[in-house]
């Protein structure tokens, strides 16, 4: 598909320019995933509640940034199909040409089309499993530390009653170590 559309650009003398401009806005757009999801296990690791409010205000960015570039892909191939349907009015003696073109270009948009939807599809559903799993592990981490938490500050409690009780029968007043007064 890719070879003949690249061969179709040669044909209507358009420039190969834009080809390497994608690619090079594809990895700079690698790079900017790797970094991103760097920082999002880190912000897992620290706000687990944050990390949620950031996942799904980046799911719907990526889901915006999809809808974008469809409505751009299906914007230009409208434009170029009524710009056919306009040579085709001016020129009747090519109409035969200039209907083959409209259906190539609708052709074309129709494969442009599903192909993002699978794309946008894809990429949701991968996000959902992956957040979701980081996101109950994290869950359980924070369950773990509550709980360990909660035994220690018992252990600590228990301690200093003791301590405080031991420091009581010896005479002395616990918060400031002093003798107790003896009253005849």
């Amino acid at each position: 598909m890719k070879v003949i559309t690249r061969k179709r650009r040669r044909v209507l003398g358009e420039d190969d320019a834009e080809d390497e401009d994608e690619e090079m806005t594809e990895a700079e757009r690698q790079a900017y995933a790797v970094a991103k999801c760097a920082s999002m296990v880190e912000l897992c690791e620290y706000e687990p509640d944050e990390a949620l409010k950031e996942i799904k205000r980046s799911m719907f960015q990526q889901t915006d940034a999809w809808a974008e570039s469809n409505k751009k892909a299906i914007k230009s191939a409208k434009g170029k199909l009524r710009q056919a349907i306009k040579s085709l009015d001016l020129v009747r003696g090519t109409e035969a040409s200039l209907v083959s073109e409209v259906k190539v270009l609708k052709q074309d948009l129709e494969a442009i089309t599903s192909s993002f939807n699978e794309r946008l599809e894809h990429q949701r559903s991968k996000q959902e499993r992956v957040w979701a799993a980081k996101l109950a592990v994290k869950e359980r981490e924070k369950a773990e530390y509550e709980v360990s938490y909660l035994v220690q500050f018992d252990n600590e409690y228990k301690v200093n009653v003791r301590v405080k009780e031991f420091i009581e029968e010896k005479g002395y007043n616990p918060d400031t170590l002093e003798p107790f007064p003896i009253f005849p």
